[in-house]
């Protein structure tokens, strides 16, 4: 599917020097969203790049368990 956004216009703005870059994943938290799946991959990569985050933003009846994963894999 194309992007409906033209993201042209943003070439030239750039962060802060600072900020570390992020995956940014945002939707409701659900089972088909597989936000679990997620984390698992980001678990497994993130030692290669420590200074990546993941970002998930959203609410769901998942939430509760997510959180719980996310704090077994000590990536809080």
């Amino acid at each position: 599917l194309p992007n409906p956004i033209d993201f042209s216009q943003y070439s030239s703005m750039q962060g802060a020097p600072d900020d570390p870059p992020h995956i940014l994943c945002v939707g409701r938290l659900m089972y088909e969203k597989n936000h679990i799946d997620l984390v698992h991959a980001f678990a497994r990569v993130a030692p290669a790049f420590p200074d990546w985050g993941l970002r998930i933003v959203g609410e769901g009846e998942l939430r509760p368990a997510l959180a719980a994963e996310i704090q077994r894999l000590g990536m809080n």
